[in-house]
Order: structure tokens, then C-alpha cells, then sequence
């Protein structure tokens, strides 16, 4: 799933009465509060929760240098690319109430109420666990913010860099594909799209 931010700062959340009560924890209007995004920038969404009281998405931070992803309600995005992760499975989230949500997240995160907080307290594993999730999960949409595209050479799965230099097998059903010298990502000319460029 792919994300767009209209507003880092919590105002679009003022006309949901529940939600503004949710998010009020002290006497500053809803637009002193902010989430560390930058407005009109695209992310990638590492899980997806189904409350309290609007989705939440973690997103995945392309500018801050957070390892951890970034958690915010719903309104401050519009959604780009509505497709769930491959990775994704199905688990339940608690909120500060006490109340419980369902989940969408790779593996262990999906099973584990407590993976949250220990990538925010930064141990190794579970940072280490996210950066895998999110270099697999980065290849599963088109990535909006990356122009650059492999170029189909003669049949089969074969790709090449805009150059010639390099050919690499890709996998069709991936919307990207990596570079094998660089590491960069690059569109993969493989994965069907339509005739205006979005994925089927």
C-alpha cells in the first residue's frame, strides 16, 4: 500500500469528534501536534491498523532516518496504491484505552502486541526484521518517488540498466526490480500495467 501526506500536523482529525478526544492528551489545538512527515511526499505503508476510530498506517520514513515506522491516523493521507502486502498477515493491535483492532502486518509484528515498542525502545532484532520487511515490501508496488526504469532485454525475464552495463533476471511479479551491482531500485518493465502506467 502507498500513501500520500497532505498535512504532517493533526488537523484533519478535528472534525472526527472521537478521534480529536483520542488525540487530545493535553490543551494544545490538534494543529500544534504533528507527526515527523513532510505534506505531499508518498510512503510506503509497512502495517495497516483498523482503529481507534479511523485506520492507522505505519509508514515507512524516507526522510528522517527513523528505523522504526512512522504511526499516524488515517486522515493526514490519501491512499495511492490500495493493495495489501504479500507479507502481510492478520493480528490484533491494542490502542492506550485498552481497546482492541485488527492488524495487518509482516509475521512476527502481526503476532506480537509488544514488537511496536521494542523497535521504538531500537533492540536489534525487530529493527532488524523491519528493514527486511521493507526492502521485500518496496518491490511489490511502483514506487511513485523513483523514475528511473530496467529496460526489457529480448525475451524471458532478462532486464538491463539504462546503460547496457548490467543484465539481471527479474521477477515479473514484482513492480520493481533491484540492480544487482548498485542495489538500486528501478521500475521493472515486467510487471503489468495498463496503458496510462498503473499496475493491473
Amino acid at each position: 500500500m502507498i500513501v500520500r501526506c497532505f498535512d504532517a500536523s493533526f488537523a484533519p482529525c478535528a472534525c472526527n469528534p472521537d478521534l480529536r478526544a483520542y488525540l487530545l492528551t493535553d490543551d494544545r489545538a490538534l494543529e500544534e501536534h504533528s507527526e515527523p512527515l513532510a505534506a505531499g511526499e508518498d510512503y510506503l505503508v509497512a502495517a495497516l491498523a483498523f482503529g481507534p476510530f479511523v485506520p492507522w498506517f505505519s509508514v515507512v520514513d524516507r526522510f528522517g532516518g527513523l528505523r522504526y515506522p512512522i504511526l499516524a491516523p488515517g486522515p493526514l493521507f490519501s491512499i495511492r496504491d490500495s493493495r495489501f502486502s504479500r507479507l502481510w498477515e492478520r493480528g490484533t493491535a491494542g490502542d492506550r484505552l485498552g481497546g482492541e483492532h485488527t492488524f495487518l502486518a509482516p509475521g512476527i509484528w502481526a503476532r506480537d502486541p509488544l514488537f511496536d515498542g521494542r523497535m521504538f525502545e531500537g533492540e536489534a532484532e525487530p529493527l532488524q526484521l523491519m528493514e527486511q520487511w521493507t526492502r521485500t515490501m518496496m518491490l511489490e508496488w511502483p514506487l511513485p518517488w523513483i523514475t528511473e526504469r530496467a529496460v526489457l532485454v529480448g525475451e524471458e525475464n532478462w532486464v538491463t540498466d539504462e546503460d547496457w552495463a548490467e543484465q539481471w533476471e527479474a521477477d515479473p511479479r514484482d513492480a520493481m526490480t533491484i540492480h544487482p551491482k548498485t542495489g538500486k531500485l528501478l521500475h521493472n518493465p515486467l510487471f503489468p500495467q495498463d496503458k496510462a502506467g498503473k499496475p493491473r
